[in-house]
């Protein structure tokens, strides 16, 4: 199933995804597209979004705006965690 926005016919299927009204981007979970807007509800630039250590928060990926990627010991640290094996695939 596509879920459509009205305003600017973007569509999606990820049934996390969080699509914003105001500046019509799409974000790979609720939690991040939180972090795209200010105490007042403006919407920030994903792409100017920084963490308290300065880092990038957001990153274009896949058609939609997403954290960072997931180094290869916290993939592992994941798959322990729920009991996979260090190369099953973990979504990003």
């Amino acid at each position: 199933m596509t879920i459509t926005c009205s305003g600017c016919r973007a569509g999606w299927t990820a049934l996390n995804a969080a699509h914003c009204s105001g500046c019509h981007r799409t974000f790979a979970g609720p939690g991040l597209f939180d972090i795209h807007r200010t105490a007042e509800g403006r919407c920030l630039d994903p792409e100017l979004v920084v963490g308290r250590d300065g880092q990038r928060r957001l990153f274009f990926r896949t058609g939609m705006w997403r954290g960072p990627e997931l180094t290869d010991e916290q993939r592992a640290k994941l798959a322990r965690t729920w009991g996979g094996e260090a190369g099953d695939p973990i979504p990003a």
